[in-house]
């Protein structure tokens, strides 16, 4: 079973528990929320294991997520950046272990606003944590 950890930041969110249990389950049986979407790495050759879930946070959204089994497939379009959302976190391959970040949005498409948190989430969070460094980290348990 892999562990999972959460920042100080992360743990601003309301209802971060629930985010937190989810990605519990969904990272270690085949659980699967209907508000999960497509799960991916960053496309950005500098940014290595930094990932992110797209995010149904409206009713309607999460309805028709449920409907689509094919994971890949649940996202939200740009044309509406106000339904828009990513769950960031980190992955440590060696350990076998994830750090849950942060929640962005609304239009976390958006490259131009997010990409300097993106490299933030990188560089102050991330490999910090990989290397043992990373206060206030807490390990989350189920």
């Amino acid at each position: 079973m892999a562990d999972v950890f959460t920042t100080p930041f992360f743990r601003l969110i309301d209802d971060w528990e629930n985010y937190a249990e989810d990605f519990y389950h969904n990272k270690n049986t085949s659980f699967q929320p209907d508000y999960f979407g497509r799960d991916v790495s960053f496309d950005h050759p500098y940014i290595e294991n930094l990932f992110h879930i797209h995010i149904a946070k409206d009713d309607q959204t999460i309805q028709q997520w449920s409907k689509i089994r094919a994971i890949y497939q649940r996202t939200t379009s740009t044309e509406n950046p106000h339904l828009d959302f990513w769950l960031i976190y980190g992955y440590d391959d060696i350990d076998n272990k994830y750090l849950l970040m942060a929640l962005i949005g609304p239009s976390a498409h958006d490259r131009r606003r997010w990409s300097p948190a993106f490299t933030g989430f990188k560089t102050q969070m991330l490999d910090p944590w990989i290397d043992g460094s990373l206060d206030g980290i807490e390990l989350f348990s189920v």
